[in-house]
């Protein structure tokens, strides 16, 4: 109903037309003073009247967190913007064991005519932060956290400055920088920068970036362009349905490949290998412990050394 009402407010200003309701936009803020160890925010959970918008949260080097919702809507005669702002709540409620919790309700009458348009948080640089945003789209810097969750149904995720993540996206895509952790989505490409190890997968998307140590990455109906950025500390696990993939490895480090592309091909130009065809199992720079692995359905295999 809202998503129907603000298209049906662009289309009227657009062609010119006047009605008896006015739009409005307003900002509500909220602070919590006391040090935490997380932020938590459930804009899922929240209701209709929360869905889509933007969620952005940045760090800041002061105790506690912050946050400034800004709200839009219509307004008809004799209403009054400010009081709707007013019945609009917005609080950093403790949660216990120094965990914040973003809390939203709107207590008016206006429900069907209001929806948030975003949400702006600080916290505490270095506390862990956990998200659930539903539609929103969320956009996450200077946190220097050492844990982050966030997952969405249908908007992307964008994150920097963490060291172990969490990071889900139903239909949107994932950009991230940090040390390790998951990375999912359902139908949208994967964007990575991680100094450590990773387990990636998207159906219906792409996964382009850097990890190190080791990792299982995977795309139903994409393509995978990699480069290990470290020796191997444990196997690296690659696999493609119907795209091809690229994996650029350290000069110099030894490992086994086994390697194999179902109806494309194959080409090694690594440790002193130079090799194509259906298919490659063997070691470079005298082997190792660990191997990468490698299957593609209908796409080609390229791995290679760093320049």
């Amino acid at each position: 109903m809202r998503a129907l009402i603000r298209t049906s407010l662009v289309l009227a200003l657009a062609t010119g037309c006047t009605f008896n309701a006015e739009p409005f936009t307003r900002a509500v803020p909220a602070e919590h003073d006391a040090a935490i160890t997380k932020l938590r925010v459930d804009i899922d959970g929240l209701g209709s009247t929360f869905d889509g918008g933007d969620l952005v949260i940045r760090g800041a080097d002061r105790p506690g967190a912050s946050a400034e919702v800004t709200i839009s809507g219509l307004v008809g005669v004799g209403d009054d913007p400010d009081q709707i702002a007013s019945d609009m709540e917005v609080a950093l409620q403790d949660g216990g064991d120094s965990v914040v919790e973003l809390r939203l309700a709107y207590r008016g009458p206006a429900a069907e005519s209001v929806w948030v348009d975003s949400v702006a948080i600080e916290q505490q640089i270095g506390t862990e932060l956990d998200v659930s945003a539903g539609s929103a789209t969320v956009d996450a810097a200077g946190l220097d956290a050492p844990f982050v969750n966030i997952h969405t149904g249908s908007g992307s995720i964008r994150l920097r400055d963490a060291d172990e993540v969490i990071l889900q996206a139903g239909s949107g895509s994932i950009d991230v920088v940090a040390g390790s952790g998951t990375l999912m989505a359902d139908s949208g490409s994967i964007t990575m920068a991680m100094s450590g190890p990773v387990l990636a997968d998207t159906d219906s998307g792409s996964i382009d970036g850097s990890f190190g140590g080791h990792g299982e990455l995977s795309a139903d109906s994409g393509s995978l362009e990699l480069e290990l950025t470290t020796p191997l500390d444990g196997d690296v696990i690659l696999g493609t349905d119907s795209g091809s993939i690229t994996l650029v490895i350290p000069r110099g480090a030894g490992m086994s490949l086994d390697l194999d592309a179902g109806s494309g091909s194959v080409t090694v130009r690594a440790g002193g290998v130079s090799e194509s065809g259906e298919s490659f199992s063997g070691a470079i720079n005298g082997g190792g412990e660990f191997r990468v692995r490698a299957r593609a359905g209908s796409g080609s295999i390229t791995v290679r050394e760093a320049d």
